[in-house]
């Protein structure tokens, strides 16, 4: 299962996100839950770094499915990077009502 965690600050703003695990829909290569997961994340962190020029800490491990990024909320773009991950967040919920066996998604207090 992908466990995904959405970091929000005391001020119940986004400020990053953990995907881990393995969806074990279908064999490596050919899981459409894992591509669907990992597409959402991708499009959002280069959203983020590309449009919006926020600098991101990003940590991966492709073999245990592990993608860590995180950034420093800049009061000037709070709204627009508040809306994206409200994007990737969407994404995901749909992904879990489809296939709730293989996702979890999940906020963490930072």
């Amino acid at each position: 299962m992908v466990s995904v965690k959405l970091a929000v600050d005391h001020q119940k703003q986004y400020s990053g996100f953990v995907c881990s695990g393995h969806a074990a829909y279908a064999k490596h290569g050919a899981d459409i839950v894992c591509a669907a997961i990992s597409i959402l994340a991708q499009t959002i962190m280069a959203a983020l770094d590309e449009i919006l020029g926020l600098p991101l800490e990003v940590e991966t491990d492709e073999s245990t499915g592990y993608l860590k990024c995180t950034w420093v909320n800049q009061p000037n773009q709070s709204e627009q990077i508040q809306l994206l991950i409200k994007t990737l967040v969407l994404g995901l919920k749909a992904i879990q009502t489809e296939y709730p066996n293989h996702i979890s998604l999940s906020e963490m207090e930072v």
